[in-house]
């Protein structure tokens, strides 16, 4: 087994600061540009569109549980009229359900589109958690080289 001179292990040392450097550069240009299209993501109409409808179908499931309270706290006789007022409210609640959920899909495939073109523009970083997994891109690889040489200080 061969021991690294001095040299060496500085030279390591300094090739290592430098891919360390890069990527956690790299790391946080990537979670700037997740987070940024996150945030685009939330301030699009796609989002008002589903806060929008969030909010109706909550309002609507508001209005009927008042609505049944109310009747079921009545005596026997007033069963008809609960039954009334929950078929009034069932035909309602459909139309503002299928808006929901339709607002609902088109923000995630809106968003999933937004995190896909991140995605595309940061292949290194997908499924890269840490330097060690890194693929490290050619340009720090001969900056690396360079200072594993010796040739550049860190």
């Amino acid at each position: 087994m061969s021991r690294l001179t001095r040299e060496q292990k500085t030279a390591n040392k300094a090739a290592q600061k430098i891919r360390d450097r890069a990527y956690a550069a790299r790391r946080r240009l990537y979670r700037a540009a997740c987070d940024a299209a996150e945030k685009a993501a939330e301030q699009s109409i796609f989002a008002k569109n589903r806060d929008s409808a969030v909010e109706a179908m909550e309002q609507e499931w508001q209005n009927r549980n008042a609505a049944c309270e109310a009747i079921e706290s009545e005596i026997q006789a007033l069963k008809e009229k609960l039954d009334r007022t929950k078929a009034q409210f069932s035909t309602a609640f459909e139309p503002k359900r299928q808006s929901r959920n339709d607002a609902q899909k088109a923000f995630q495939e809106h968003r999933a589109a937004l995190l896909a073109e991140v995605e595309a523009s940061f292949p290194d970083m997908l499924n890269c958690w840490s330097v060690s997994a890194w693929d490290i891109p050619a340009e720090v690889r001969a900056e690396m080289d360079a200072a594993a040489k010796g040739t550049v200080t860190a």
